[in-house]
């Protein structure tokens, strides 16, 4: 309706293979920057028990996440997606994740210090990052490979690099840890180490 009596073409679309719309799927539309969640829920109905061919149309080509498998599901302004009674929640990109990275961190650490780490995403491009909201998932273990969970955040940016900051206690044990970084839709995932001196 709005594309025949407006001329505007909604954000998204949900049709059957046949082309005709879906009326039973609940969808919401998040924009943060240039980057955009959407959430699916089907309606409890007999006919949505088993699993259904559905197609997504978007009002422009995007590179399409599903967010709870962290699997990469098409770019393109269509895209064929599976859905039942399961909740679905996909981020629509406008540039791809290819790897993401922690730097280095000078040796040694000493205890008591405010750490910060700087990390990156790096994309398929280089143009258009700037509002590109994500997130990333981090976690600190120490040598024996315990998580230490007063450490555990995340980590909200926009464009390619973020900074983490870890307050280390002068009580902090001397020796070595790990910390990892996980991208909140893609699942990519990347580690640096740090050694801690109690001086």
């Amino acid at each position: 309706l709005l594309r025949e009596h407006a001329g505007q073409q909604p954000p998204v679309e949900l049709l059957f293979p046949d082309g005709s719309p879906r009326r039973d799927v609940f969808a919401r539309v998040f924009h943060n920057g240039s980057t955009q969640l959407l959430g699916l829920l089907c309606s409890d109905t007999a006919a949505n028990q088993e699993a259904s061919q559905t197609i997504l149309t978007l009002s422009s080509r995007h590179y399409v996440y599903d967010v709870r498998s962290q699997e990469f599901l098409g770019f393109g302004d269509r895209i064929t997606l599976e859905l039942d009674l399961q909740p679905r929640f996909l981020a629509l990109l406008p540039a791809r994740p290819e790897s993401i990275e922690l730097k280095r961190v000078a040796q040694p650490v000493s205890a008591g210090t405010d750490l910060a780490i700087t990390g990156a995403v790096h994309f398929n491009q280089d143009a258009g990052l700037e509002t590109l909201a994500q997130a990333v998932h981090l976690r600190v273990l120490d040598a024996e490979g315990n998580e230490l969970e007063w450490f555990r955040q995340n980590v909200l940016f926009r464009g390619q690099t973020f900074t983490v900051h870890l307050p280390l206690s002068r009580s902090i044990a001397a020796g070595s840890y790990r910390v990892t970084a996980k991208h909140a839709f893609t699942g990519l995932e990347t580690s640096t180490t740090f050694e801690v001196v109690n001086r």
